[in-house]
């Protein structure tokens, strides 16, 4: 399995809440239009811009050899007389049609016919939602102050009808207000005021879907990635791996792991990539992974230049909501607890006598501090440096351990030698387990390394994932003054964390918790928050990098 270059990992650094090891990375663009569709540009090698790197990807997400190169050759080229792009150029997919013999012949499909080019696509309802089940295959145009006529949404011409096109968020969006005002202006560089649903580029009565509907369809599918998969691929990502099961397709959302488009070809075959209305900021918006074991909402490195597939969801099903996915002020999140019944109190860590302060909202009790034990005596080499401890204080300075707590490594995290416990024994990089929750990991006895479902709890009990970070925040160190309220005074601290090279990054920019679930053998979850956006979410991070660690109270 590839893994990430530390090198490539510094030329991605952004401010924003993408700052992270997962996924998809593609470094944002510095391009922009003065039109009103302003990132509806050509989409040629000339005019996305890269690092002289170019666009490289994380273990997640594999591309076959053939497909991943650039060509200058292949590269979609505009017109110098008419701008319009040539998608005969761009270098297509392996698989051949028709596409009906990917669709599951169980499945009562029904169809819509989009009469903007009389194109005719199947649909599915799963749950509450009513979804196409195939990828958006229309030829975005966009007229020019010049009066010359632009197409957007690029594919080849061989297998348009079987991958769809491929779209940047403002073409995605309808940027240019073609079809509708909801999301006019929407592109890089723009944080927009969005009207959800968004029409977008889906035909009338159809919308992009926001964030939530995506998680939506996930939690009504059992959470199970390969039950979205089409499928008779044979290139869904380490899709071999015996320990993995293979697609069923059973709802019929027939996904095609067609990758995403890039400086003239289509690229990382084995994935599927789809935007969302949702917007994180004027460079960055929300997409939905669909790959290997997993699949989940993020906005990664990726910003609004990139070109993924787009699903359209029908009205009737879409929940009324604003661009940020926050509950209207008249009615309370499910789950919500309200600040002022939180009760604070101390426990002491018998190990070495260190009290932390502890907070209990709702039903859970959390170190409102982060664990500052030092978990010495294993060996830990990193290149040519070992050293006696695999958790640290940032930049080596013990005034931030007493500040912030100290940095730990997942396996130290879990407690991976079985110090303490043997739930989380062999549990760290480059090592797949299967630990027993829950986990104690390196916290104190009676408490544990919360695991994904606990973090959930909390983001609910607090107001939800989309504003629950200003709750979480603490209310100074944050970078720009974006600090939070702390209202539940668990009092997260931008301590930032430590590569696995040595390198201390990111304080007063992020505070990363690490979850006690794995995400295959190289990355674990873990809960972030930002200087950037009140949101806070799971994403993942290399093992072998060391982050914070909030214990909670074992259940009694």
């Amino acid at each position: 399995m590839k893994r990430f270059s530390f090198a490539l990992i510094l030329a991605l650094m952004v401010a924003a809440c993408g700052d992270d090891d997962s996924d998809f990375a593609t470094r944002p663009s510095d391009d922009s239009s003065s039109s009103v569709c302003e990132d509806c540009d050509d989409a040629s090698s000339s005019s996305v811009k890269s690092s002289s790197s170019g666009a490289k990807f994380s273990s997640s997400a594999k591309s076959s050899s053939s497909s991943a190169k650039s060509s200058s050759s292949s590269s979609a080229k505009s017109s110098s007389s008419s701008k319009q792009k040539s998608s005969s150029s761009v270098r297509g997919i392996p698989w051949k049609g028709p596409k009906e013999k990917y669709f599951n012949p169980d499945v009562n499909y029904g169809t819509v016919t989009d009469f903007r080019d009389g194109k005719i696509y199947r649909t599915v309802q799963i749950g509450d939602q009513t979804w196409m089940a195939e990828n958006l295959n229309f030829e975005y145009k966009v007229k020019r102050d010049e009066g010359d006529t632009v197409s957007y949404g690029m594919c080849s011409t061989d297998n348009c009808e079987i991958s769809g096109r491929y779209y940047t968020w403002a073409e995605a969006m309808d940027s240019a207000a073609v079809f509708s005002q909801n999301s006019a202006g929407c592109g890089f560089g723009h944080k927009c005021s969005i009207k959800n649903p968004a029409r977008g580029i889906c035909p009338e009565g159809w919308h992009i879907p926001t964030g939530t509907e995506w998680e939506t369809l996930y939690k009504v599918v059992g959470e199970r990635p390969h039950a979205l998969q089409a499928k008779g691929f044979g290139d869904w990502s380490d899709l071999t791996r015996e320990e993995w099961p293979e697609s069923t397709d059973e709802f019929g959302f027939s996904t095609f792991p067609v990758g995403s488009y890039y400086g003239g070809d289509i690229i990382h075959l084995g994935n599927a990539y789809f935007w969302s209305a949702t917007e994180y900021n004027g460079s960055i918006a929300y997409h939905w992974i669909l790959g290997e074991n997993q699949a989940y909402l993020t906005h990664s490195f990726v910003d609004k230049h990139a070109h993924f597939s787009v699903r359209c969801l029908k009205d009737e099903s879409s929940v009324q909501q604003s661009s940020s996915s926050v509950a209207s002020s008249s009615s309370t999140p499910e789950g919500y607890v309200d600040p002022s019944t939180v009760v604070t109190g101390t426990m002491t860590d018998e190990r070495d006598g260190q009290t932390y302060k502890t907070i209990t909202i709702g039903t859970q009790t959390w170190m409102a501090e982060n664990l500052n034990y030092a978990y010495t005596g294993v060996p830990y080499k990193v290149d040519d440096c070992t050293s006696d401890s695999i958790s640290w204080c940032y930049d080596n300075d013990s005034a931030n351990c007493t500040k912030y707590g100290r940095l730990y490594t997942w396996a130290a995290a879990m407690d991976s030698v079985g110090t303490w416990s043997m739930n989380g024994k062999a549990c760290g990089y480059d090592n797949s387990c299967s630990p027993t929750y829950p986990v104690r990991g390196v916290c104190p006895e009676g408490w544990h390394l919360p695991d994904s479902t606990e973090w959930e709890r909390l983001f609910a009990v607090v107001g939800g994932k989309t504003t629950g970070g200003k709750e979480l925040k603490s209310t100074s160190g944050w970078y720009n003054s974006n600090n939070g309220t702390d209202a539940y005074a668990f009092s997260a601290l931008p301590i930032g964390y430590r590569y696995n090279t040595g390198f201390y990054g990111n304080q007063g920019h992020h505070a990363l918790f690490w979850s006690s679930n794995s995400r295959n053998s190289y990355y674990a979850y873990n809960m972030i928050l930002c200087s950037i956006g009140d949101d806070t979410y799971l994403n993942s991070f290399y093992k072998n990098h060391a982050l914070s660690v909030r214990c909670v109270k074992d259940s009694e």
